[in-house]
């Protein structure tokens, strides 16, 4: 994935990954240059952060696909405007949403870890765990 956002990041044709954290860039013009530490830490830290993003995303989705999110987001605005924002039925929207809400804060802290990071080795090791149940 680093090659990935190299290529997108520095807008250039091609990345070769000769191993060990070494890549070259090919640019349109036929130039070529070495990666720098900072291009590929920054290239890490990207492709950690969108692999926490579509985990957070995939386990959201599992449980509340799309449809079931927008049907609740149009109940809640119908009993909102009705006044009805307690009992069972507001309870149990509450609840769903706050589930949804709990994810977003774990992705959030785990992408502040990504931040946190001063090595390509630190992004690698990170582990994309920890979710609430």
């Amino acid at each position: 994935m680093i090659v990935t956002y190299l290529t997108e990041q520095l807008r250039c044709v091609g990345v070769t990954d000769y191993g060990n954290g070494h890549y070259e860039i090919q640019f349109a013009d036929g130039t070529t240059r070495l990666a720098t530490d900072a291009e590929v830490l920054a290239a890490a830290k990207a492709a950690k952060r969108a692999e926490i993003k579509q985990v957070a995303r995939a386990r959201i989705l599992a449980r509340y696909p799309e449809w079931m999110q927008a049907n609740l987001t149009a109940r809640a605005v119908e009993l909102v405007s009705l006044g009805q924002t307690t009992g069972p039925e507001w309870g149990q929207m509450q609840a769903i949403w706050d589930w949804i809400k709990a994810q977003r804060a774990r992705s959030d802290l785990l992408e502040a870890d990504v931040d946190n990071c001063t090595t390509v080795q630190a992004v690698e090791q990170l582990t994309i765990g920890g979710w609430p149940d």
